[in-house]
């Protein structure tokens, strides 16, 4: 085993080749993916060095496959586990992921966002450090897509990044970045109802950060849009999650809208 260095990150060195002798690699990988699906599996394989190889991995490889099934493997072991999620962090894994963010193939971009949304929520660090690689112009970059599913995810980020406020600032951070408000914006009259309700979960996630985010909330067109979903929601949960946003970005506590 050599370790080599790729920034300030140090990983084993990739054994791509070697590993092209197994005959079903894909399957390999897939195989892993289910046998980490218990916590205490998914932290004996970080113990083990494993995110550490397929780190090597990510870096090394050319072959979409076998990226789109590591970023899985990522995605299963950083949900809801603290643990391994400071194992990837560490790592300088969020740095390598938003990199991805590039990527101009849509299964590639689809995979990422979920480890990363997973990391973020997990781990305050690891917020920080996509804000400190420019994460949040990759990710607003990749935005304007009209593939639904790479709308979702960039929003499903958007709310992990926001969530609990776990960065100071992070709401403002977002907030500054006009593409954001825009985006925000649009996803509250979108035609699909999971893209406005995923929104409206972002907004209020910003909210949590305080009076600055509300206030560039405020001089934004996002109360216009959102006033007009409260009028024309399709079902009473969409018109109840509207009036709370209302409120919240009001600053009141009323209980109806005017």
């Amino acid at each position: 085993m050599r370790l080599i260095q790729y920034g300030n990150v140090t990983v084993v060195e990739p054994r791509v080749k070697a590993w092209g002798t197994i005959g079903h690699p894909i399957q390999a990988i897939v195989r892993l993916a289910d046998l980490i699906l218990s916590v205490d599996s998914s932290n004996l394989f970080g113990d083990l060095g494993g995110f550490n190889v397929l780190h090597a991995w990510i870096v090394d490889t050319e072959d979409e496959i076998i990226l789109t099934e590591i970023l899985k493997v990522m995605g299963i072991s950083a949900q809801n586990n603290p643990i391994c999620s400071r194992m990837m962090v560490k790592l300088g894994l969020v740095e390598t992921l938003s990199s991805l963010l590039k990527s101009n193939n849509t299964n590639i971009l689809l995979r990422v966002m979920s480890p990363l949304s997973s990391l973020s929520n997990m781990d305050p660090e690891a917020t920080l450090r996509f804000i400190n690689c420019g994460g949040l112009k990759k990710l607003l970059a990749i935005s304007i897509s009209e593939n639904i599913q790479i709308k979702e995810e960039v929003l499903y980020l958007l709310d992990s990044l926001a969530t609990e406020a776990k960065v100071d600032g992070i709401g403002t951070l977002i907030l500054e970045h006009p593409g954001y408000s825009r985006l925000l914006e649009e996803s509250l009259k979108h035609d699909e109802v999971r893209i406005r309700r995923i929104a409206i979960a972002v907004l209020l996630s910003l909210t949590e950060g305080g009076k600055e985010p509300i206030d560039r909330i405020k001089c934004s067109n996002i109360p216009a849009a959102l006033g007009s979903l409260y009028l024309n929601a399709q079902d009473d949960d969409e018109k109840e999650d509207s009036a709370i946003l209302i409120e919240t970005i009001r600053g009141t506590l009323e209980k109806g809208i005017d």
